[in-house]
């Protein structure tokens, strides 16, 4: 019982506090309560180094209890990020917003609770960015923690939420009739509670659970003193009934014309009614993206009856998104009434125009605007010679878009344009355009000129020249094309019997076709085009040459090619007197081998023969010759002179052969 009492003794201090280490000291000890004392000694020095322990974390707590009041009550805006941080931000003195997250973590496998703090620029607004600051890794604050959960709740007690961007949640639930509609419906934390239990494992160190509690100074009472939640009126308090925001969408009237729209809102509510009259409606929007812009706002006095009724509000700029708030009040000293949606304006896409610039390979683009905010611009292009890339990146209105010399004619081009404003990115309707080909260069002055290469007589060359030159860029290509051919039925064949390839500056063919004879009519004709780089040509233009005959050669001198009549024999160089011929009175047919050109005929022809008492006769190839002996006497006779020449159907004649040698015939009695 003594040492019982003793312990309570060495455990307070003359505070009323456990103060081990005085009262160790003092303790007497004597030899009988040694070996008390020795085991009595490690039980308090295990609690006293519990107690330091519990006492230092104590400590931590109520220190960190009352700066997280403090920081709540100092408080311009609260958000909450998420369900696991709270954003404090806080004007200060010079003008700037401080911005101090608590936040939940884990430290050493432990949950724990951290601070992070910053500065930004400017006095802190609702729209001011409290999820991106730049951070450290942050203080611990508090550490070996099992639970830390945040709480916020409005002025009427209603439990908000809100997700990782900071956008407020008021939770479902009927409002208490004690409580204002202006409270209930406040999107603003009052009441902000961080609540911390202890790990399992170190509950004999310290207090098991403990809870921060802060307070903003917010009010929806006129003439509020800042020590108090509020003043009650002097006279009953008015208030319009539940106002909702039922639709936003863009303006078809108020605002500036991007693009062939306008930068406003309409903003339909419903419900705002006041009893006794007109309601002062309050429409703002505040762009929280891109950050910096400032809110704009409209007033409206106006008598609600509880329909539908439409606010036009300007300035709601393309690419901007925020929160519009629509706040209803009755007059002076009215309640107000409030609801709050988030928006969007979007952004048109640009309305595009493409010109031919100043050369045919240069395109000039120009656009319209989409948004008063800054926008980039990027226009592409593609062309249906398979290629397609992105422009220069630009904020201007217009652009030039410049081709490799001589790409682009015959081309269809198509551009586009991008527009990027804040996170928004549009894509204007495609601008088409064509350049068109340039008259294409002809064929002209085509002449043919016998050659006879190859060793064919008719074999010649064409040579021609244009009538202009391809643009700059471009190649003059030209094709030949066997197309008119006289034949032997006096008739023209004009189908196309070969074309020949398409060869770059082309201006001369060699021209000999196998079908091609002397003495007949032939042309050819000419396909010219330009082509580009990339694959495209000009319309082709075909022109046909001035028909031409073919020359006829010299045919071969004739050759001795008679035949006996009796016996069918040839060449014969004898014959019998037709006086005892049995077969009549011819008795040779003289005729000659001739030379005619294919696609010709035997034409003038004729020989002369001599007698043997000097007697000359003109006859024509294939005569049948007789001849009469006197006297029963053999004679010879002479056929010299023999000639002819050669025509087509066309009525084209060859030169006359050369004479055929001279032959003796002997004439038999």
């Amino acid at each position: 019982m003594k040492l019982r009492t003793h312990l309570r003794t060495l455990l307070t201090d003359r505070r009323g506090e456990l103060n081990l280490r005085e009262e160790v000291v003092a303790l007497p000890i004597g030899v009988k309560v040694f070996t008390v004392a020795a085991i009595l000694f490690v039980v308090v020095a295990t609690l006293i180094a519990s107690v330091s322990a519990t006492a230092a974390t104590n400590g931590r707590y109520n220190v960190n209890s009352l700066q997280f009041e403090k920081d709540v009550q100092a408080s311009t805006v609260v958000k909450g990020l998420g369900d696991s941080a709270i954003a404090i931000l806080t004007t200060t003195a010079a003008g700037s917003c401080g911005v101090k997250v608590w936040e939940a973590g884990e430290a050493g496998g432990h949950k724990a609770v951290f601070t992070k703090e910053t500065t930004t620029a400017g006095a802190c607004t609702a729209s001011t960015p409290a999820a991106t600051f730049p951070s450290t890794d942050g203080t611990l604050e508090v550490g070996e923690l099992s639970t830390v959960t945040f709480a916020v709740e409005n002025l009427g007690g209603r439990t908000i939420t809100f997700d990782i961007a900071g956008n407020p949640t008021l939770a479902s639930g009927s409002r208490p009739s004690t409580v204002s509609d202006a409270d209930w419906t406040d999107l603003r934390p009052y009441r902000v509670t961080l609540d911390l239990s202890t790990a399992a494992d170190r509950v004999g160190t310290y207090a098991k659970s403990r809870q921060y509690v802060g307070t903003t100074r917010i009010t929806n009472v006129p003439q509020a003193d800042p020590s108090l939640h509020y003043v009650p009126p002097a006279t009953p308090v008015v208030a319009p009934s539940q106002l909702t925001i039922t639709g936003i969408g863009r303006s078809t009237s108020a605002g500036a014309a991007y693009s062939g729209v306008r930068e406003g809102a309409t903003i339909t509510i419903t419900g705002g009614v006041c009893a006794a009259g007109t309601t002062t409606l309050t429409i703002t929007y505040t762009p929280t993206a891109p950050t910096g812009l400032p809110p704009v706002s409209t007033i409206t006095v106006v008598p609600l009856t509880g329909a539908a009724y439409a606010v036009e509000l300007a300035g709601v700029q393309n690419g901007s998104e925020g929160t519009v708030l629509a706040v209803a009040s009755c007059g002076d000293n009215s309640m107000t009434v409030q609801d709050q949606r988030d928006y969007h304006q979007s952004v048109p896409t640009p309305l595009l125009t493409v010109k031919q610039g100043a050369t045919p390979e240069q395109y000039v683009l120009s656009w319209s605007a989409v948004s008063s905010l800054s926008t980039m611009y990027r226009p592409e292009w593609a062309t249906n010679f398979g290629t397609d890339n992105d422009m220069a990146n630009t904020t201007a209105l217009t652009a030039t878009m410049t081709f490799t010399t001589g790409t682009t004619y015959g081309a269809t081009i198509t551009f586009w344009v991008n527009a990027t404003v804040s996170q928004d990115v549009v894509k204007s309707a495609p601008a088409t355009i064509a350049t068109a080909w340039p008259t294409t260069p002809a064929g002209a002055n085509m002449t043919y000129t016998r050659t006879g290469y190859n060793g064919n007589y008719v074999s010649g060359n064409v040579k021609w020249n244009f009538t202009g030159t391809c643009p700059a860029g471009t190649t003059l290509q030209a094709s030949q094309l066997e197309n008119h051919a006289g034949t032997t039925s006096k008739t023209y064949n004009n189908a196309i019997q070969y074309q020949g390839p398409w060869t770059a500056n082309l201006t001369q063919v060699n021209w000999g076709p196998s079908y091609a004879l002397q003495g007949y009519p032939y042309g050819m004709g000419l396909q010219t085009r330009c082509a580009s780089p990339t694959g495209l040509y000009s319309p082709v233009v075909q022109v046909q040459s001035r028909e031409w005959i073919t020359p006829m050669a010299q045919p071969g001198a004739p050759v001795w090619n008679a035949y006996n009549i009796y016996t069918y024999t040839a060449p014969v160089y004898w014959t019998h007197s037709t006086c005892n011929a049995p077969s009549g009175c011819s008795s040779l047919a003289v005729n000659y081998v001739t030379y005619c050109a294919a696609g010709s005929n035997l034409n003038s022809n004729g020989w002369m023969s001599t007698d043997w008492g000097g007697g000359q006769y003109w006859h024509n190839f294939g005569f049948g010759d007789y001849w009469q002996l006197p006297n029963a006497v053999a004679r010879n006779v002479t056929y010299t002179n023999a000639q002819y020449n050669c025509a087509t159907p066309w009525g084209y004649v060859s030169p006359m052969s050369p004479v055929g040698a001279g032959v003796t015939v002997t004439v038999l009695p």
